[in-house]
């Protein structure tokens, strides 16, 4: 039965729409167990002293943190592997205001611990991560997120600067944060908060997706390049990655490889029509007077422009992560982008002609 309310809780947290049911079904999500056998009776000093895990578990449900986490620090020393003492003293250090020594708890049990126990602990450590201590503070957040959606980021960073106040180690609130400095233009900032949330969880890719982002607008093209790489790998079907990752290549002087990235992308994943439209740009700057490549150039652009219906239709934001935001254009802005390109190229193929 705990197993089917943990798999409900996980859906609702990950994929409801509502920010408030999903503060809700965290909470039960971070008091799941695992199915694994109990710890052991652990003696303490003489006179047939002992504690269990059960005694822990007593406490964590009267929300006795210090007290728990007491005896869980105990039996963690003695069973370090123990998925329901790692898991259980995590979320104590977590209540308790510990969450960065809670994750790192986590962190370290995900890169020892193999098989379906690990994927269980990084489950853990994406919902602990992001876990909202308080209503206040995820209200907090949550004006600052709409005021993100609206494209307002500005006055969203206001709002995630205090809500960051009373969580400094929640990562969706850093991730958020961090995102509204790459949108207002201030990487430094970005760099800053996106680094933090990967030390506290490294197993959240839209914050490398984003990182790589930051180091960009810093120029610093080759950690760039290896944070949208990972992103890449990592966030199957997502349009930003690819589409990062390309303009990192190029600006880092591959610009072929950018070329086979974004067709391989456009190939796999048609309704990418960004995806083609950079693709005809990396191909007609990079071979200035080559008729083929204009020619190919030119085909993207078109199969760009007949799969725009199909591309305002399509919900891309699913493949790009828990924690996207909206960057697209206006459909009818990438319209006339496409227009306006198609003209340019057909001009030089047409010089090019003349010159032959």
């Amino acid at each position: 039965m705990k197993k089917w309310i943990s798999f409900i809780a996980l859906v609702f947290y990950q994929f409801h729409p509502n920010h408030g049911v999903r503060w809700a079904y965290g909470a039960i999500l971070a008091q799941a167990e695992t199915a694994e056998p109990l710890p052991s009776v652990i003696p303490i000093g003489g006179g047939g002293h002992e504690i269990t895990y059960s005694s822990a578990k007593q406490l964590l449900e009267k929300r006795k943190w210090p007290e728990a986490i007491s005896i869980l620090r105990t039996l963690f020393k003695s069973e370090p592997i123990s998925v329901p003492v790692i898991t259980s003293l995590a979320m104590a250090l977590t209540y308790a205001g510990n969450r960065e020594e809670a994750l790192a708890i986590l962190n370290r049990g995900a890169q020892t611990i193999q098989g379906d126990r690990r994927k269980y602990l990084i489950r853990r450590i994406r919902v602990l991560s992001c876990l909202f201590l308080t209503n206040k503070t995820f209200q907090i957040y949550q004006d600052g997120l709409n005021l993100m959606m609206g494209k307002k980021y500005r006055a969203a960073k206001e709002r995630f600067e205090k809500a960051i106040v009373d969580e400094p180690d929640n990562v969706e609130i850093l991730t958020r944060l961090g995102q509204s400095f790459v949108m207002d233009s201030d990487p430094g900032a970005a760099v800053r908060n996106f680094q933090f949330a990967f030390k506290l969880n490294e197993f959240q890719p839209e914050v490398r997706l984003w990182l790589g982002r930051a180091l960009l607008q810093q120029n610093k093209f080759n950690e760039a390049i290896r944070e949208l790489t990972a992103a890449n790998n990592a966030l199957h079907g997502s349009e930003l990655a690819p589409l990062w990752l390309a303009e990192g290549l190029s600006q880092g002087g591959q610009v072929n490889l950018a070329i086979r990235l974004l067709d391989n992308d456009a190939k796999q994943w048609p309704v990418h029509v960004l995806s083609l439209l950079s693709l005809s740009k990396l191909r007609s700057q990079a071979f200035h007077a080559d008729p083929q490549s204009l020619w190919l150039a030119r085909k993207d652009l078109q199969l760009a422009l007949s799969r725009l219906d199909q591309y305002a239709a399509s919900d891309l934001g699913r493949y790009s992560g828990d924690l996207v935001i909206d960057t697209s254009k206006p459909v009818s802005e990438i319209k006339s982008e496409i227009q306006r390109l198609l003209q340019l190229i057909d001009n030089r193929i047409s010089q090019t002609s003349d010159q032959r």
